[in-house]
Order: structure tokens, then sequence, then C-alpha cells
């Protein structure tokens, strides 16, 4: 849907421009990533902190364990009647509110 093609994985300029840990700096912005343990996206989530640690760029992480239940899919995090998806959002907000308060 986002390429535009039935099968994006065979368009490698969009794939090149899509993996955003290949293109982070450590000039990137601090960052807070979150992803459920049954989202089928954790591995781009997981390598995306890893690209940012790697680069320095103070990342803050809450990522699911597998076993965790229930199990969180893609974007869990908007079903506010999800205690989990309560807590990413208190965790959210805190990551926000440290990082844009002036000293």
């Amino acid at each position: 849907a986002y390429s535009g093609k039935r099968n994006a994985r065979d368009d490698r300029e969009f794939i090149s421009v899509t993996r955003l840990g290949d293109h982070v700096r450590a000039s990137f912005p601090p960052t807070f990533l979150t992803v459920g343990n049954a989202d089928p996206l954790r591995p781009h989530s997981e390598a995306l902190a890893s690209s940012l640690a790697e680069q320095g760029v103070e990342v803050d992480t809450l990522f699911y364990p597998a076993a965790h239940e229930p199990a969180l899919g893609h974007e869990y995090q908007f079903d506010l009647d999800l205690e989990d998806a309560r807590t990413a959002l208190t965790r959210i907000v805190a990551f926000l509110r440290r990082c844009t308060t002036q000293p």
C-alpha cells in the first residue's frame, strides 16, 4: 500500500528509502520506540533502536517480551482500554516532557 506496487519488496528504491535505520546519524533527535510482542513490524523497531544506539542517539524503548499476555499487535498503544496502552502513553508523555523541557 505504501509503495504503490503489489510487492514492495521488489522495489529496491522504495525499500532503500524506507529502511530508516540506514539513514540514522548522530544528529537524529531523541527517540521513543514501542512495539507489541505480536507486531509483525517488530524487527524493524528493534533494528532502528540498534541503529540509533550505535550512533549515540538517545533512544528510549518499550518493547514487550515475546511471552507477554495479552499479545499486543501493531498500534496496540492506541487502544486505551488496554493497561499496556496506558502504560505506553504514560511513558511517551514522560519522554516528551523530558525532551522538550528547557533547563
